[in-house]
C-alpha cells in the first residue's frame, strides 16, 4: 500500500495513518479506505487523490506537515471539511492505525496523538463541527455524512460519563449512527432530527467555553 501511495505523492511523506470508517471503528467489507497523509510540503491546503487498490477504492486526504498541525489545534483559518475529522487522529492511540512514520516526524506526531483534549479545544472542535453541518441542513434528503453527527453526539454522553474525549459510542446514539451511515437513503427524512442535534451540539460547546 506504502509504495502506491509514493507513486502519487511525490513529496517526502512524514505519516500514513488510517481515517474514515477504518479510523472511527465503523468500516465493514464494503467500506472504502481513507488514508491521512502528511507530507514535507509547501503546499498549505489538502489534497485529495483516489485510486483503486486490491478491488477497494483508496481516498487519500493529504496536509501539509504545518496544516495537520494547525487542524489539530483547531487554527480559525483551518478548512473546515479536514478540522471535523480532526478527532480521527484518537485511532493512533492504537498504533496499529499507523500505517507509516517516518523517524524525523515521530516526536512531534505522537504528541499531538497524546494531547488532551481540554474544554477548550473540544469546544473549538465543535463550533467547526456546526459551521460545517449547518450548510447541510438546506437539503430536503438524506445524507450519508449526516451519520457523524449521531456519531459526535454519542461521543458527548461518553465525555460527560468519562471526563475523556474518545471514539467511544453511547446507546441511543450509537445505533441510530449505524444505521443511518449504512441506510440512509432508504429512512425517513432525518433532517428535524439533525437539527436538534446539531443545537444540542452548539449549545454543549457554549458550555464548555463557559466552563
Amino acid at each position: 500500500m506504502l509504495e502506491q501511495i509514493k507513486k502519487r505523492i511525490k513529496e517526502k511523506i512524514l505519516c500514513v495513518y488510517y481515517g474514515g470508517s477504518v479510523a472511527y471503528g465503523l468500516n465493514d467489507d464494503s467500506s472504502d479506505i481513507d488514508l491521512m497523509v502528511i507530507a514535507e510540503s509547501t503546499f498549505q491546503g489538502t489534497e485529495s487523490i483516489t485510486f483503486e487498490y486490491d478491488n477497494k477504492k483508496i481516498e487519500i486526504f493529504k496536509l501539509s506537515r504545518e496544516c495537520f498541525r494547525d487542524v489539530q489545534n483547531i487554527e480559525e483559518d483551518t478548512n473546515s471539511f479536514t478540522t471535523i475529522h480532526a478527532d480521527n487522529i484518537l485511532c493512533c492511540k492504537d498504533e496499529s492505525n499507523i500505517l507509516f512514520l517516518d523517524d524525523s516526524y515521530k516526536e512531534e506526531f505522537l504528541d499531538l496523538v497524546s494531547n488532551s483534549w481540554s474544554k477548550d479545544k473540544i469546544s473549538k472542535f465543535l463550533k467547526k463541527f456546526i459551521d460545517f453541518f449547518g450548510l447541510t441542513l438546506g437539503l430536503k434528503q438524506n445524507i450519508k455524512k449526516h451519520y457523524h453527527v449521531y456519531r459526535l453526539r454519542a461521543m458527548l454522553d461518553s465525555f460527560d460519563e468519562t471526563g475523556s474525549f474518545s471514539l467511544v459510542y453511547n446507546e441511543p446514539f450509537k445505533m441510530k449512527m449505524i444505521e443511518h451511515k449504512n441506510k440512509f437513503k432508504n429512512l425517513p427524512n432525518a433532517s428535524e432530527e439533525i437539527k436538534q442535534l446539531l443545537r444540542y451540539i452548539d449549545d454543549y460547546a457554549e458550555r464548555l467555553k463557559r466552563n
